[in-house]
């Protein structure tokens, strides 16, 4: 009985230690099968990191868009988006460097000095365009104007001269208010309508890339001027009348085809119909090569003066012997048998660094208040008078502002860096403080340009921004001043508690500014108003405001346009005149 109890304690002893060792065994499995699917919880966790990681920064991509998009709907989408220039077959962009910039020298005493006006404003119906720096009135500061409001406005057509208002501050003097296309034509006042064979005919695409002036000559000759631009047509050299052309283009699918080292130096200038003369006519028109007998090699180009010629080639004047050249300070003179395009380019001679004069200006928009500013800066040729330009040795102010400032890109293959130096107290910057404009595209005269961004941290009323410009290796430094101040503008028509006069003039307001088809446009033709100056009123905030005022200040009573108001149909404003007639009172 013994033997077999302690057989039976043996088997269950042995059927434990088995029990044990499968439970170990198990647990073992158990615990490898967690650790595996521990290390695939990681791994998944890790995935599913770097998604969040893609998805925040497709997140932050999208938000950017948005951005963009909002300020597109507020008209300001060429502020936001970087743009890219295209140069030949290379991409070159204009990327911002992101630095965040505190607050510079708020309380600098330069800026409580009085605001500098923009040197020139351009108006395109009610976009306005203000432009700082050393502006004159250039084909290429009309050719950005046009490109930005494109794209502002994310129009198919271009618009040409014709359709804008330019104003240069400098005694405010208007150069392209009150045109239309075919009056300007016999006024010779430039035009962006493009004439070819004596034929009224809009080469569509092309002639808006252009400015341009027309005028009929006869066997005495005469002369066309336009932007720096000089054809001079002697007597007899004409045997019949005819209507000649002179202008510029800057439509880029007919410039001459540059090498990397070559520089378009010179506006391509259009002189149509081809027509031969009698006598040489001579023309005389800008470029912007410095020292142009020590360090360029310099040629004149031209080509048939069909926009529409799918091979027609740019020819060496002088190999074509099709006319005398003289090229000076800042000028090339041709005389010519008959008429081509022209263009002048240029190279640095053998061991030479040649050098050409350009201009920096900056373009912005009005100020509005609680929104984004932005400046941009684009660098352009300077076809001023080299007397002005040409003292590369003057020492310079840099805190002096607007002024005439010789600035000359040499072909060293450096870009110019635009620098912030300095922005009034209540904004901050959205991007870097400095920028580069890139040399290739200033050599080969492509408006190359880049940006700042400026924010409002309060509510402020004007800003005031101080630039340098540079290019390495040179340390001789240029300065710009931007500063803007909003305009405040209180249209009569909205303001309150006014006098019984000008509750009158409120009311003829509101009823003649809606557009119908005898509003304030028809009782300004019928006061006198010409077709361009009605044109013009389309574009202001209360053209029926400008329209009282003048007839008022001019010492005439508003009674006065009852007999007006009568004939085209507006016996609503004619009763409001009466009314107030009836009163005892005359406006």
């Amino acid at each position: 009985m013994a033997t077999d109890a302690g057989l039976i304690i043996a088997v269950l002893v042995l059927l434990l230690v088995i029990g044990l060792g499968l439970f170990g065994a198990f647990l073992c499995w158990k615990l490898r099968e967690h650790h595996s699917s521990i290390s695939n919880l990681q791994d998944q966790l890790e995935k599913l990191q770097d998604y969040d990681n893609h998805r925040i920064i497709d997140l932050e991509k999208q938000i950017k868009l948005l951005k963009a998009s909002i300020q597109a709907d507020k008209g300001e989408s060429s502020e936001i988006v970087d743009e890219t220039v295209t140069f030949r077959q290379k991409n070159i962009s204009n990327d911002d460097i992101h630095v965040d910039v505190e607050n510079i020298l708020p309380n600098n005493p330069q800026h409580r000095d009085h605001l500098i006006k923009p040197s020139m404003v351009i108006k395109i119906g009610k976009d306005i365009t203000n432009a700082h720096g050393n502006v004159q009135l250039d084909s290429q500061v009309v050719a950005i104007a046009q490109n930005n409001y494109k794209h502002k406005t994310k129009s198919k057509q271009l618009v040409g001269i014709d359709d804008m208002d330019i104003v240069l501050k400098q005694g405010d003097k208007s150069f392209m208010s009150e045109t239309t296309r075919r009056q300007t034509i016999y006024e010779g006042r430039p035009t962006s309508v493009l004439i070819n064979e004596s034929i009224f005919h809009e080469e569509q695409g092309h002639s808006e890339k252009g400015i341009f002036v027309h005028k009929t000559l006869g066997k005495s000759g005469g002369v066309l001027q336009v932007l720096g631009i000089k054809l001079v047509i002697p007597s007899d050299a004409l045997t019949e009348d005819t209507q000649l052309t002179v202008g510029v283009t800057w439509d880029a699918s007919i410039y001459p085809s540059l090498t990397k080292q070559s520089s378009l130096l010179s506006p391509v200038v259009v002189c149509q119909p081809a027509v031969k003369f009698r006598k040489p006519a001579i023309l005389t028109f800008p470029h912007c090569a410095v020292n142009e007998k020590e360090n360029w090699m310099l040629k004149v180009l031209n080509r048939e003066n069909d926009f529409h010629c799918k091979n027609c080639e740019w020819r060496d004047l002088q190999e074509e012997n099709a006319g005398d050249i003289d090229i000076s300070d800042n000028k090339a003179v041709l005389k010519l048998g008959h008429f081509t395009l022209y263009a002048v380019v240029g190279e640095s001679l053998e061991g030479k660094t040649a050098a050409k004069a350009v201009n920096l200006l900056a373009f912005t928009s009005p100020l509005q208040r609680d929104k984004m500013f932005t400046v941009r800066m684009y660098c352009i040729n300077n076809y001023d008078e080299m007397k002005d330009i040409k003292r590369e040795t003057v020492k310079l102010n840099e805190k002096q502002a607007d002024v005439l400032q010789p600035f000359f890109i040499h072909d060293n293959g450096e870009d110019v860096t635009v620098s912030l130096i300095n922005v009034s107290k209540g904004w901050k910057t959205d991007g870097g403080k400095s920028q580069n404009i890139d040399f290739e595209c200033m050599w080969h005269c492509l408006s190359p340009s880049c940006k700042f961004l400026f924010h409002p941290e309060t509510s402020v009323s004007k800003i005031v921004c101080d630039f340098n410009y540079n290019q390495h290796p040179s340390t001789k430094v240029r300065s710009l001043k931007v500063a803007q101040e909003q305009i405040q503008f209180s249209p009569l028509a909205l303001k309150e508690n006014v006098g019984p006069e000008h509750k009158l003039l409120q009311k003829m307001i509101l009823k003649l500014d809606p557009k119908s088809d005898n509003d304030y446009r028809i009782l300004a033709e019928k006061i006198g108003y010409t077709y361009e100056q009605i044109k013009w009123l389309e574009t202001q905030d209360s053209p029926t405001e400008i329209l009282l005022d003048k007839w008022i200040s001019g010492g005439k009573h508003v009674s006065e346009l009852k007999d007006h108001l009568s004939d085209i149909g507006r016996l609503d404003v004619l009763s409001e005149i009466e009314e107030y007639e009836s009163s005892g009172s005359i406006a």
